[in-house]
């Protein structure tokens, strides 16, 4: 497996998969990770309107004819803090136009830049047409922000089925075997806490839980983990609270093995702010959810 994309450098050509290979593109965290049974990548999604200097690069990559690109040479635009970049835009995901770059684009056309970067790499690996492509959103998404990834994977001709993450995520370790599983995905925006239950190989999910990094009851900058003294900070307290919470409204939850599974920016933090309140937890790769997408059967997604 790798973490890394071959971006510009020269590379072997990878081995293609046989047709109606299994695929997976994990946006449930903020990031882009994208796999196949046999490789994994993570990418950064942020895009930039192809005007002004992005368009000078978006022309000499190959993208003149697009509104809105994402690529390698995108994330050397964020790095150098330009103007113009949207770094996280599937956190825009409930606006019906996003503005890059001073121009307003209808949110299918920015969120389909990313998809369309992770469809160019797959394209690499596997026939694009005939994979059977899965989809990994946030678990706290309802129908309407599903639609609306749905439909940006198909404004670049992508397909996909759609899952909410904490229903992989509950066994993207190979140890994890317990009854119930509690998982915590991190993103820029918050925390969504959910509870999924594990009976013989079949995963449900039960509830689930957001809580916004920035309290705004609050003092606007509470979104820490730990506070200056190495404490725990507002925001993990409150990611805490939230899944004492899930537990006291599911009875049953109570009886049986469990474990917190957390993963994205600032796992480590949570993970030791659990281990105090005695809960067992563990952070999870990355890249874990999209691999075990690939591997595992459909999960219900009810």
């Amino acid at each position: 497996m790798q973490l890394r994309e071959s971006g510009r450098s020269a590379v072997i050509p990878p081995a293609r998969l046989p047709a109606n290979a299994v695929a997976a593109v994990d946006i449930s965290c903020g990031g882009l990770v994208v796999a196949t049974g046999e490789d994994l990548v993570g990418m950064r999604p942020c895009v930039a309107a192809a005007t002004g200097k992005a368009g000078e690069q978006a022309r000499r990559a190959g993208f003149g004819d697009h509104r809105v690109w994402c690529a390698p040479e995108v994330d050397d635009l964020a790095r150098a803090a330009e103007t113009g970049v949207v770094d996280e835009p599937w956190a825009l995901v409930d606006a019906p136009r996003v503005q890059v770059g001073g121009v307003a684009l209808p949110f299918s056309e920015v969120g389909g830049a990313t998809l369309h970067r992770a469809r160019r790499w797959l394209g690499q690996r596997i026939d694009t047409g005939s994979m059977e492509l899965r989809l990994i959103v946030p678990t706290n998404w309802g129908n309407v922000r599903i639609d609306k990834a749905e439909r940006a994977a198909a404004a670049v001709g992508l397909a996909p089925t759609t899952f909410r993450a904490a229903l992989f995520q509950a066994d993207a370790l190979s140890s994890s075997s317990v009854r119930w599983a509690y998982t915590v995905e991190l993103s820029a925006k918050g925390a969504v806490v959910s509870l999924v239950h594990r009976e013989r190989r079949t995963l449900s999910l039960v509830d689930t839980a957001f809580v916004l990094r920035v309290d705004p009851d609050h003092c606007p900058y509470d979104d820490a983990l730990r506070d200056s003294a190495g404490e725990p900070g507002d925001f993990g307290l409150r990611v805490l609270t939230a899944l004492r919470s899930i537990r006291e409204r599911h009875r049953s939850a109570r009886h049986g093995s469990s474990e917190i599974l957390v993963r994205g920016s600032g796992a480590g933090p949570l993970v030791d702010l659990f281990d105090i309140a005695s809960m067992p937890s563990f952070p999870v790769p990355s890249g874990a959810v999209a691999e075990a997408a690939c591997s595992l059967p459909a999960a219900r997604n009810d």
